[in-house]
């Protein structure tokens, strides 16, 4: 009979059952056997000694002296604090511009700035770790690979092969001269993959070399340029250990040698950066990916939603970085399919309208005419009581003077459990969010990168490529990118409509899953986005359960209920039915909506699954939450009072910002679906429809988003199969934003449905070219103008 681990993983992927993590090595074991017995002077002196954790601890009393002199770097100080709700809400991939300047300017700094780094090309990514993940991703496909000069750092297998499916050949270099690098050695292993019918796209290599300890020179570096340009394939150089070079000769950068010959293709070479070593932050978790390739730049920066950097440490690192005294105390072709299809689902007019907003964001000042941002689900309501809390709390932060002592133990903590006060202080309060009816348990918390971090890692866990989730619509745009497009696993919409509420319904759901089994796709479990009533989440465990595939429920908004019925949770409704098979249910959550902290990155995933959560927290390195973040949130979520006052506070305010807009638009007879949670409302806009079309929708939202200028999102980028439903957004503005966001919306609305006359202005087919004619003759209000 089998064991029931056995048949737990059964259950999840190949790639989440594999040895393709790498872990199976002594490098790993040694770190298991540390953690298990850790060396401690006075109360474990017997003690396994940790010498297997290359990081650097030696100067931390220089950056404790920096931080305790340099309070409005934090953003959790009295002098810093006005700044808290903007880096907390911060949440573009681009990063915050003055921490890629600072970055940029470090870079240059630590190779004696010999050659300049361009900010535009940097791109973070969840510590060297993810960033070398998110490298091999845009380079190669699945099978293809990249040679690596051996003796190599054992992590290599694990972070450019486990999830990307991208093989690592090895380049024998040997002790007789010093395991340098040879051009016979690279000549070899080439010749090597080839005959094993193997692509090679790339070389990876270290410098300085990890774990040797030597300097690559010039000479070196310039023969390995020319063997890449004669093969035409890619460098990736990893240089997380450039400022920790004790003696000559000095460090020398690939880019410096790139600086030398106008001649090489620069679209092959790349850079992988870290703060973990050469500043001693592996907590902070800032992973850079430095690129001269300007389409690796665009897909990495795509890919780097998976694994941003929290906005709370870009802040600080981009303060201090920027201390001058203190710091010196054919492009396409080359890449992968993954990197050049469209997989990441940005060809969408939820994403086009985002980028309309940030072309000409609306401002009450410097730009009254400019577009709202309505398309983005953010809670801003309630800042002020937490920026309040942070200032009655300054020892919850490592950057002021009552908490600075703890900077260091901080900063260099990189254990993928979590800090145990954070993983507690998130299970209390999950709990706490669905009224106590039930417990969590904080061995099962796994951290990510944000929800978009958490939605990845449960799909590489659960599901192979070509196998599929099925999702109700109308659902997120992001998830087309979130779970589709690096794990290459597939989404089958099971089509709810209007009819009924767009309910899901158990008809809907065997619908999708014949549809998908006639389609020769193997379907493995199904994503729901929580709240939903107790009956529907009744119907679709019993649903899960019969067919035995899982269940990820998406409850991330589930503080931001504001009416009756309350919130209930997926895992309440499994506590009710003690027979279920637990194992097939999976929730993933994060404080993005609820607290309204997207810029921090706090993705959760917790599984009932024990051979999930051990997955899952594998794979968390490559986008784990700042530590600098987690110790924050362990404090603020461990007061109860506090909680309990934001919880009733926000739930106010929310009922309050939606009955403003939903009872507005009522009086211009424009009809919104009934809604008890979220930051958002689902209008409806069929009335102004010629015809029932997609493409008559798209003709209207162009009209809405370049003339009425409100980034609104239209149904049909969420897989809504009813043309005329809208998104908007209520939560991410202050009032007087939301007041003219509403005008704007009734007076279009009104002059939408006057009867047509001859249009003397220039017409609307002009000004948006593929627009319907049905809506030609509408015209601007005078107000716009003004």
């Amino acid at each position: 009979m089998e064991s029931k681990t056995s048949e737990r993983k059964k259950l999840l992927s190949k790639i989440a059952t594999g040895n393709g993590h790498g872990e199976d090595s002594p490098y790993f074991d040694g770190w298991k056997a540390y953690d298990k017995d850790p060396f401690h002077p006075t109360n474990n002196p017997r003690g396994v000694i940790q010498m297997g954790l290359a990081e650097n601890q030696l100067c931390f009393d220089l950056i404790e002296d920096w931080v305790s002199k340099n309070p409005e770097a934090s953003i959790c100080t009295i002098k810093g604090v006005d700044e808290f709700k903007e880096i907390a809400i911060f949440q573009d991939y681009h990063g915050l511009p003055e921490f890629r300047q600072a970055i940029a300017n470090f870079m240059g700094k630590v190779r004696g700035n010999k050659v300049k780094f361009d900010p535009d090309r940097i791109v973070m990514s969840g510590g060297a770790t993810g960033a070398h993940e998110m490298i091999a991703f845009c380079l190669a496909d699945p099978g293809e690979a990249l040679l690596v000069p051996t003796p190599y750092y054992p992590g290599f297998d694990r972070d450019l092969r486990w999830r990307t499916g991208v093989q690592l050949v090895p380049v024998h270099c040997d002790g007789s001269n010093d395991f340098k690098i040879t051009r016979p050695a690279l000549e070899e292993a080439y010749k090597r993959a080839k005959e094993d019918n193997i692509k090679v796209k790339g070389l990876l290599i270290t410098n300085p070399s990890n774990p040797l300890g030597t300097i690559m020179v010039r000479e070196t570096l310039k023969d390995i340029l020319s063997f890449i340009n004669e093969k035409n394939i890619h460098l990736v150089c990893d240089e997380i250990y450039a400022a920790t070079v004790f003696s000559q000769p000095g460090f020398v950068s690939i880019s410096e040698v790139l600086e030398e010959d106008p001649k090489c293709n620069r679209d092959l070479v790349h850079v992988v950066y870290s703060l973990s070593k050469d500043m001693g932050f592996p907590g902070f978790r800032v992973g850079i990916v430095y690129s001269y390739n300007d389409a690796v730049v665009s897909c990495a920066r795509k890919m780097s939603s998976f694994g941003l950097v929290s906005s709370q440490t870009q802040h600080l690192i981009a303060s201090m970085l920027s201390d001058d005294q203190f710091v010196d105390n054919e492009r396409k072709q080359l890449l992968s399919k993954i990197a050049t299809g469209n997989g990441h689902g940005e060809d969408s007019s939820y994403f086009h309208g985002w980028k309309a907003y940030d072309k000409d964001p609306f401002h009450p000042t410097n730009n009254p005419r400019g577009v709202i941002q309505k398309g983005l689900a953010e809670n801003q309501l309630c800042f002020d009581l937490i920026e309040d809390w942070v200032l009655n709390n300054p020892e919850a932060s490592i950057c002021t003077i009552e908490g600075v002592d703890e900077f260091k133990e901080i900063a260099i903590f990189q254990d993928n459990h979590g800090l145990p006060e954070f993983r507690q202080a998130i299970a209390n309060f999950m709990g706490k969010v669905r009224g106590n009816k039930v417990k969590f348990d904080p061995d099962r918390i796994v951290m990510s990168g944000g929800a978009t971090g958490a939605h990845e890692m449960i799909a590489f866990c659960l599901a192979d490529p070509g196998e599929a989730f099925l999702v109700p619509t109308p659902y997120h745009p992001g998830f087309d990118k979130d779970l589709r497009w690096r794990t290459r696993v597939q989404l089958v919409p099971v089509h709810c409509d209007s009819s009924n509420d767009f309910k899901i319904t158990r008809p809907a759901l065997e619908e999708a899953y014949k549809r998908a089994n006639e389609d020769n796709i193997k379907v493995k479990g199904l994503l729901i986005t929580n709240p939903s009533d107790r009956e529907t989440l009744k119907g679709i465990w019993s649903f899960i359960h019969e067919k035995n595939i899982h269940l990820v429920c998406d409850e991330i908004y589930a503080t931001t209920v504001f009416s009756q019925p309350g919130f209930v949770s997926i895992s309440e409704v499994l506590e009710e039915d003690p027979k279920c098979n637990r194992d097939l249910v999976h929730v993933v959550y994060s404080l993005s909506k609820d607290m309204g902290f997207p810029g921090f990155r706090v993705g959760i995933v917790y599984s009932y699954n024990d051979a999930v959560v051990g997955c899952a927290r594998e794979m968390s390195s490559f986008g784990l939450v700042s530590s600098e973040t987690q110790h924050l949130i362990a404090s603020m979520l461990s007061d109860d009072q506090f909680v309990d006052k934001f919880i009733a506070e926000s739930t106010k305010r929310l009922a309050a910002r939606y009955k403003v807009f939903t009872e507005g638009l009522e009086e211009v007879n424009t009809a919104c679906l009934n809604g008890s949670a979220g930051l958002f409302f689902w209008m409806d806009l069929r009335h102004l429809l010629k015809e029932p079309t997609v493409a008559e929708e798209m003709a209207l939202w162009r009209i809405i988003i370049q003339e009425v200028k409100l980034n609104v999102s239209p149904g049909s980028s969420f897989h809504c199969t009813e043309p005329g439903w809208f998104w908007v957004c209520f939560a991410n503005m202050d009032e007087k934003t939301m007041d003219v966001a509403l005008q704007r919306i009734r007076s279009f609305v009104v002059q939408a449905k006057k009867p047509k006359v001859p249009a003397k202005e220039k017409c609307l087919q002009e000004i948006l070219g593929s627009a319907s004619r049905r809506h030609e003759d509408w015209r601007m209000p005078s107000w716009l103008h003004t």
